[in-house]
């Protein structure tokens, strides 16, 4: 039995597959994508792009929903979750388990986003390309408000790597972000 994510609250099928599948019984050790058929149209133009995907809404959890206005929206049935690549089994356990990760071990996981990220852009100077990051890639998390404690203070991924663009759709109204995170709001 897997002990190292907490499957109280899951829904039963997620739950019985985090305690017996091996996948579970590790943590990710890398979080962002770089290689889909939108990237990769992205490097053609000098824009290498890293892109976070997790498990959307409450399909993991009724009690964990990381897109908050997909009920509203009505967005849920036609979620591009399982489009392309997401319909796979492995890539839909792999963004199972990301999610639990940033959900239980939250500390970690920013701690490998922002070293993802720094990989990432140590690439995007070398080959001469910018670099932009989506963090939405299949969720809705405000991730202005998302803090890390880092070099003096909490801090957001933006504010940690300024010269960085990061973008996102998203369907919550209202948001204040910072000048490096572009946001289009698509309800």
């Amino acid at each position: 039995m897997n002990k190292l994510f907490n499957t109280a609250g899951l829904h039963p099928h997620i739950a019985a597959m985090v305690e017996t599948d091996p996948l579970f019984s590790k943590l990710p050790t890398t979080l962002l994508g770089t290689a889909n058929t939108k990237t990769i149209k992205g490097e053609k133009l000098g824009v290498l792009t890293g892109i976070l995907y997790l498990s959307p809404a409450d399909s993991i959890s009724p009690k964990l929903n990381i897109c908050p206005y997909a009920d509203i929206a009505g967005c849920k049935a036609g979620c591009l979750n399982t489009a392309g690549r997401g319909a796979f089994s492995n890539v839909q356990r792999a963004r199972i388990r990301k999610t639990l990760f940033w959900s239980q071990y939250h500390d970690d996981f920013m701690r490998i986003l922002i070293r993802d990220i720094g990989r990432l852009k140590h690439v995007a100077n070398r080959e001469n390309m910018e670099l932009a990051i989506r963090l939405n890639g299949t969720s809705d998390i405000q991730w202005e408000k998302q803090l890390y404690e880092y070099e003096w203070g909490n801090r957001t991924v933006m504010e940690i790597f300024p010269n960085v663009q990061f973008y996102d759709y998203t369907k919550i109204p209202g948001r204040t972000v910072p000048s490096n995170y572009h946001l289009t709001f698509s309800y």
